[in-house]
């Protein structure tokens, strides 16, 4: 009886916090796409919900926040782009970095590579969906300096996103640092 009240509790406990943190991501991709020039932040910043999902209960509880939160702000706002870079690049990749960082732990430019290939999959994703949304001569002129060729601020911009990518996994790694020796004994101090 004792089991079965622990594992109700922690059930609740988990889908409480869940829900929770679905609620905060889906708040700062409304922000994200309310203020354009906070798309890209927004989506990293809803991510971190998912981070603390992942710390706090595991895979399968940050997989439902991810699916939630993407559904629900695919719902309310399917054109902004906080919520395309949310849905294609930035929701998922707490997990998935986490899972690959354990999994390849010896095999550390494996995991590079496999980060990198998936980061930028997901960028052309989201390009060719911009494609498919505002048309190629709209995202073509998004592109357009006086001094350089469409084609060559494409390949800058890719290059920039990759540098946001390293910036962006070390501070996941800082973060969870953070969460679980500082944030966890504040929020839960019975751990």
């Amino acid at each position: 009886m004792k089991y079965n009240r622990q594992k109700n509790k922690d059930m609740v406990r988990k889908t409480a916090g869940g829900a929770l943190l679905s609620a905060l991501a889906c708040v700062l991709l409304i922000a994200g796409g309310i203020f354009e020039i906070l798309d890209m932040t927004g989506a990293a910043a809803a991510s971190v919900a998912v981070l603390a999902a992942y710390l706090e209960f595991g895979t399968s509880t940050a997989l439902a926040v991810y699916a939630s939160s993407a559904a629900i702000s695919l719902i309310f706002f399917s054109t902004a782009s906080s919520t395309i870079y949310y849905v294609l690049i930035l929701g998922y990749f707490p997990i998935f970095k986490f899972f690959i960082d354990k999994k390849l732990k010896k095999h550390f430019f494996l995991s590079r590579i496999l980060k990198f290939t998936v980061f930028n999959l997901g960028s052309l994703a989201v390009l060719l969906l911009f494609f498919k949304i505002y048309g190629i001569q709209e995202v073509i002129k998004e592109f357009t300096v006086s001094f350089i060729s469409p084609y060559a601020a494409a390949v800058f911009v890719f290059v920039l996103l990759n540098i946001f990518l390293i910036a962006y996994d070390i501070s996941l790694n800082m973060l969870s640092v953070i969460y679980t020796r500082v944030i966890r004994k504040r929020i839960f101090p019975h751990k």
